[in-house]
């Protein structure tokens, strides 16, 4: 992609619209099963509803629907039907349609050009008009169905918008859906409309929203393929969510051209003192105290009031509560950017003034740059980055600290800002920024200043894993630190580097040391991150005694009012969830803290975990997904594990569907981007043993788990997967009871254990060592291990198969619902003429049952998506199309 000669850099993956898509996706799918609909997108210009109904066109081709399109223009509601005769016209192949069609020829004469009627009918109704339109497309888009996608309907004449609303009650006798794409900030009829199918629930409504910052990082990622953070940062501050103003972007520095020409063009249209009034407003920016504007551009109050309205009219102001606003912080620039600057200037000083000379804020500091004065400019936004810096709001003060670096005369304030930029860089995980900075910055600072910088700068290095430049910030640190609480930090530090690399020992007794003097010099963030530390320690051994550690750094936390240390602290307890009941709750409320604060290095981890406790759940796209935004957001940061791991996670999930091919993709891409990683490589082995347990290789898969086991021998770093106590239970399963014992033995030493779903499988491995010698036990650790699985129905079924295969030939019993029977059925002579496997014909019987896809990949052990593969072939099999269809060709 090219954003050359000014074009736009279209994004070329779907961004934060997997819920919107789905629910389009399965809308086609009835559709084309016979029971069609029209789908509403809505939201503002540009929110990227094309943009999806473009996606759903590429998922109709691929299936070999019909895909009919039209579209509304500005001043196309002096043309009746523009949109439906577009997309219509291409299936009338004849001048005369004849047989069911010819008697609703009249109707349809109005809308396709090509109709031809010998004479016209002018009282046609809107229903005999859609009527004709349903007839039209239940005769031409049979059996294949159709995509029909009408958009910017609120352009649309209300003739078509009649005809869509009887569309919107009774296309459901066709094979076809309609999506219908509309502003929602654009007054006329098909709003109306919109609003009463929303309101009456008659059809799909699909509000589309602005995209959070992270999901605009991954937009800017993914269109640009690696733009620098601060590229990335300056696009979510100015697009606000927008999807088409990113891509435009992208590929302006400043004001998208564009969008500049659509502002002047509605600006060209107010009176000369309504633009004045609109000016002065731009220069306090998105946000003005209309009140102000009258004293600010010397225009008397009532024409302010009128100028206003007048701008709410144009579509560059919206009512906000009880004032006004720009629509877009674009809008405001472009109207201020309409005037010459020597009047610029003039109008920025005149609205400095009036706010006065103990003025403050964003929007003091934003008039003092337009009117000429960067000195107290960069006062004012140092003082707003270390605002935002203390209550946690890293991405604010990252862009407030950054332009008061650009703006003040190095030394004094310039040093200052430079400071707490280190600070910030550190805690958002840009670690080589930090550095560089740092760097620079401590030639210049006295010791205990320097010594501060060098551990900011070490706090980067360690969340990014850059252990030697770790090492040597804190070692030039410590020979600079003079006082206690610079001597507490740089302990704690130590304690965090040794939790890092393995030494977990002295982590914990350094980590005490820093608690004994934090508490006593009242140190609240070093008090955090000693207890923060000390669970981390216990949590190998005891996740109750970890979570004591976590709730204490949180008290500390909230009673210091300290929001960096409350998210952390929800982390730590929200990966207890995680490892006890695998529940990502918590996890999930975490990391939106993060992303409102811009702690994006933390949030970047937390899509890791969130991504393995929903592979833990069998929850497989919504791992997938988390593991790419931890590949981008990882990116983005430079943070090289945890794109490894997020890429782990795209594979393991992919491979659990069934989808092999990518799932190797994504193995490759996890490697190269940690190469050499023990963990990495020992866990995406791991991925493909589960795997194997699933398609029911059982020999294959106990090979694997002894391979990734060895990989993972000595590891003090790679998590205690469920998966990782698979190999005790596969050895004593195949009857290798020593082995078992000494894998237990070890897995025990290793802390797996520690996971309630690894501790169960243990706990199965021992119930089916037991069992030979004192089934009774056996049982009882069996049931017990079952109950701790409730919360992983995967493992759990998994489990079950395995102890009910070594208790049946053992000879000892477990519940009736875990047995299986020990072979599968032969298949049916009439099914196996039509080409079915045993594992279809497993399939098949349970779809001839009524159950459900999950249902059935419960009962017979299967991923959810390699079940949906198996109806797919049942279904190409026997010419059927429907489940139904199956069913009843199945039982005759």
């Amino acid at each position: 992609m090219s954003g050359s000669g000014g074009a736009t850099i279209p994004c070329p993956v779907l961004v934060g619209r997997a819920a919107e898509m789905d629910a389009l996706v399965a809308a086609f799918e009835r559709a084309r099963a016979g029971r069609g609909e029209v789908v509403y997108l809505t939201g503002e210009a540009g929110i990227g509803k094309s943009r999806l109904a473009h996606e759903l066109v590429v998922v109709a081709e691929d299936a070999g629907a019909r895909v009919l399109r039209g579209r509304a223009v500005p001043g196309s509601g002096a043309a009746a039907f523009r949109p439906l005769t577009e997309a219509l016209a291409p299936l009338v192949v004849s001048a005369e349609p004849t047989g069911e069609l010819a008697p609703w020829l009249h109707a349809l004469a109005a809308i396709v050009p090509t109709v031809s009627v010998r004479t016209r009918v002018a009282d046609v109704t809107a229903p005999v008009r859609g009527e004709a339109v349903i007839r039209l497309l239940a005769s031409a888009c049979a059996p294949s169905g159709a995509l029909v996608v009408l958009e910017d309907l609120h352009w649309a004449d209300p003739e078509t918008v009649a005809v869509v609303e009887h569309l919107t009650d009774n296309l459901g006798r066709a094979p076809v859906l309609c999506v219908v794409t509309v502003r929602d900030d654009e007054r006329g009829a098909a709003r109306e409309l919109v609003r009463r199918v929303a309101a009456a629930r008659s059809a799909l409504v699909l509000p589309l929203g602005r995209l959070n910052d992270a999901q605009v990082g991954a937009m800017v990622y993914s269109c640009a393929g690696g733009s620098d953070p601060g590229a990335i940062a300056r696009i979510v501050s100015v697009a606000e969510g927008v999807p088409f103003l990113i891509e435009e972007l992208l590929v302006s520095p400043g004001l998208p051209a564009s969008f500049a020409a659509t502002v002047e063009s509605r600006l060209a249209a107010l009176s000369e003192t309504d633009r004045r009034v609109l000016v002065t407003a731009a220069a306090f920016g998105r946000e003005f105290d209309w009140r102000l504007l009258a004293a600010a551009s010397g225009v008397p109050h009532d024409d302010v009031v009128d100028a206003l309205d007048r701008g709410v009219d144009a579509q560059l102001l919206s009512v906000h509560g009880d004032g006004f606003r720009f629509r877009h912080a674009l809008t405001a620039d472009a109207v201020f950017q309409s005037v010459a600057p020597p009047r610029r200037d003039a109008l920025a000083s005149a609205a400095l003034a009036v706010l006065g000379d103990a003025a403050a804020g964003d929007v003091a500091a934003r008039l003092a740059e337009r009117a000429g004065q960067p000195e107290r400019a960069g006062r004012l936004h140092l003082a707003l980055g270390q605002e935002a810096l203390d209550r946690g709001a890293l991405h604010t003060a990252l862009v407030a600290l950054e332009r008061a670096a650009a703006l003040l005369r190095e030394g004094g304030e310039r040093d200052t800002a430079d400071e707490r930029l280190v600070d910030v860089l550190a805690l958002i995980g840009r670690a080589d920024d930090a550095a560089t900075l740092g760097r620079r910055l401590v030639a210049r600072l006295p010791g205990a200043r320097a010594a501060a910088v060098h551990l900011r700068v070490a706090a980067a290095a360690i969340a990014t894993t850059r252990w030697d430049a770790a090492r040597e910030h804190l070692a030039a640190a410590g020979a600079l630190v003079d006082d206690p609480a610079l001597m507490a930090e740089l302990t704690v530090r130590e304690a965090e580097l040794a939790y890092e690399t393995g030494d977990t020992a002295r982590a914990s007794a350094s980590a005490h040391d820093a608690l004994t003097v934090a508490m006593r010099e009242n140190l609240p963030v070093v008090e955090c991150e000693a207890l923060q530390i000390l669970g981390r320690c216990a949590r190998r051994t005891s996740l109750d005694d970890a979570d004591g550690w976590f709730r204490r750094a949180l008290e500390v936390a909230d009673r210091h009012d300290l929001p960096l240390w409350r998210l952390r602290s929800l982390h730590e307890i929200g990966t207890i969830g995680l490892l006890d009941r695998s529940d990502v709750s918590a996890l999930l409320d975490a990391q939106r803290l993060a992303e409102s604060i811009g702690a994006m290095g933390t949030a970047a981890v937390l899509d890791i975990e969130i991504a393995a406790g929903f592979n833990s759940a069998n929850e497989l796209r919504a791992s997938v997904e988390h593991g790419l935004r931890a590949v981008q957001r990882g990116s983005e940061l430079g943070m090289d594990v945890v794109v490894a791991y997020g890429w782990l996670h795209v594979s393991t999930g992919r491979r659990m569907m069934g989808d092999g091919q990518r799932a190797d993709e994504a193995a490759t891409a996890a490697r190269a981007a940690a190469p050499g990683n023990r963990d990495v490589e020992g866990l995406l082995v791991g991925s493909e043993m589960l795997a194997a347990l699933l398609a029911g290789d059982r020999a294959g898969a106990l090979v694997l788990a002894e391979r990734f086991t060895d990989m993972l021998r000595g590891s003090t770093t790679a998590p205690p997967a469920h998966h990782r106590a698979a190999l005790p239970l596969l050895l004593a399963v195949a009857g290798r009871t020593a082995d078992a014992e000494a894998a237990l033995a070890e897995l025990d030493g290793a802390g797996i254990g520690v996971n309630r779903g690894a501790r169960a499988w243990l706990a199965h491995a021992r119930a089916v060592l037991a069992g030979p010698s004192d089934p009774e036990r056996a049982r009882e650790l069996a049931i017990a291990a079952d109950a701790d699985l409730v919360a992983l129905p995967l493992w759990r079924a998994l489990g079950r198969q395995l102890v009910a295969e070594a208790a049946r030939a053992a000879g000892w019993d477990v519940p009736v619902e875990w047995r299986r029977p020990s072979a599968a059925p032969s298949v049916p002579a009439a099914w196996a003429e039509l080409g079915v496997t045993r594992r279809e014909a497993d399939v098949l019987a349970l779809v001839v049952e009524g159950l459900s896809n999950r249902e059935i990949a419960d009962r017979l052990y299967l991923s959810v998506r390699t079940v949906e593969k198996h109806v797919e072939s049942l279904l190409r099999k026997t010419a059927t199309r429907t489940r139904t269809q199956l069913a009843r060709v199945a039982t005759t």
